[in-house]
């Protein structure tokens, strides 16, 4: 019985997801494996190019439509998702890497940003990764706070 629970409650959940987030499941489960294995295989010098242009002094991103603001709001939602059902290690930078491309299809201007964090003066450097697309922190962007930005991306 408690198999049977479970798939019921999995498709009460699905119920209340977007056509959207429904639509880039999958795909952006993949694209995070993509995004991992990229980080394994290929040095930072080679993986920032993914990032966009870098800009020396952190742009604001622009504003967004009505329309991209709900699509940037479910993308994130989507990539939280399926790096809930990644067999590997998604953390912020492939959640990034595929909120990048997700956005670029979409047409939605955003900013990626690299921050690095000391946790006490002689401890170690803690780095993050968080997009954004306007008001919309799309990946990374709950514990984004105490982190110095080191990178920007647009």
């Amino acid at each position: 019985m408690p198999v049977v629970s479970r798939v019921l409650r999995k498709l009460r959940a699905v119920r209340h997801k977007s056509r959207l987030q429904l639509l880039w499941l999958a795909p952006a489960w993949v694209v995070l494996g993509l995004g991992r294995g990229a980080i394994l295989l290929l040095s930072f010098e080679r993986l920032v190019r993914l990032l966009g242009l870098q800009s020396h002094v952190c742009p604001l991103t622009p504003l967004l439509e009505a329309g991209q603001r709900e699509t940037a709001l479910d993308l994130g939602r989507t990539i939280l998702l399926a790096s809930s059902y990644a067999p590997w290690r998604a953390n912020c930078f492939p959640q990034a890497l595929c909120a990048i491309l997700l956005l670029r299809i979409y047409r939605i201007p955003h900013a990626v940003f690299l921050g690095l964090l000391r946790e006490h003066p002689h401890g170690k450097i803690k780095a993050h990764a968080w997009v954004s697309a306007g008001a919309v922190t799309v990946t990374g962007g709950g514990n984004a706070q105490p982190y110095t930005i080191v990178g920007c991306f647009s």
